[in-house]
């Protein structure tokens, strides 16, 4: 089940809290760390793609008015 933004940004707060601790902790980035930054930014990712009307077969570039 797809998760709303206010569980994605729980989620995104969690796995930010998670690695601080470890970091705190180990006083160094260790590969568990990079697993969680590698799901933080699945997570960015996808609360971006909620938060903007994305349309993945709308290839136009927008950024010149017509």
């Amino acid at each position: 089940m797809p998760l709303n933004l206010t569980e994605l940004l729980a989620k995104k707060i969690d796995l930010e809290t998670r690695w601080n601790k470890m970091f705190l902790e180990s006083g160094m980035v260790t590969t568990e760390m990079s697993v969680l930054a590698h799901q933080h930014r699945d997570v960015m990712k996808e609360m971006t793609l909620k938060s903007v009307d994305y349309n993945p077969h709308n290839y136009e570039n927008h950024l010149f008015a017509s």
